[in-house]
């Protein structure tokens, strides 16, 4: 049974990839993790990474454009019967704003600071180890409790 955010596509001819699979990103969706089975075509959408991983090990992280199984041959380690899985991360910048009222000067003025942190993620296969572990889905919502501390 596909996940709702996997699209499935029939491709033609018959002897070639018979579906596509794609993040088809929700709101508040950070990163998502389905299985993977031989025959199928990755898509990795721009703003996105693909992380495989074999038996829960990171074998390689895929850029945006599409990929067959094929497409693999270089991994030394890929085997037929393991287990994989593909993990679809956002790769843009995560903001999140603070506002300090009644911050006081030395001469007793009062402010309003507001600061902006912005959050990338530079290394996928960390975060995959850190943050995702067994997760199947990794929620915006749990990376700024992460970070930013979500009372903010």
């Amino acid at each position: 049974m596909m996940n709702q955010n996997v699209v499935a596509l029939n491709s033609v001819p018959q002897n070639f990839v018979q579906h596509c699979i794609c993040w088809e990103r929700k709101a508040d969706e950070f990163a998502w993790r389905l299985d993977w089975q031989t025959g199928y075509e990755i898509l990795v959408v721009y703003g996105t990474k693909a992380i495989l991983l074999e038996n829960g090990k990171l074998l390689h992280i895929l850029e945006p454009g599409k990929y067959t199984h094929h497409s693999f041959s270089f991994l030394p380690l890929w085997k037929e019967k393991t287990n994989k899985s593909v993990v679809f991360v956002d790769m843009g910048d995560l903001e999140q704003s603070y506002v300090f009222k009644n911050v006081r000067t030395q001469d007793q003025f009062a402010l309003e600071v507001k600061l902006t942190f912005a959050l990338a993620l530079v290394n996928p296969g960390s975060f995959c180890i850190n943050l995702l572990k067994n997760q199947d889905c990794y929620c915006l919502s749990q990376l700024k409790a992460v970070f930013f501390d979500a009372g903010g």
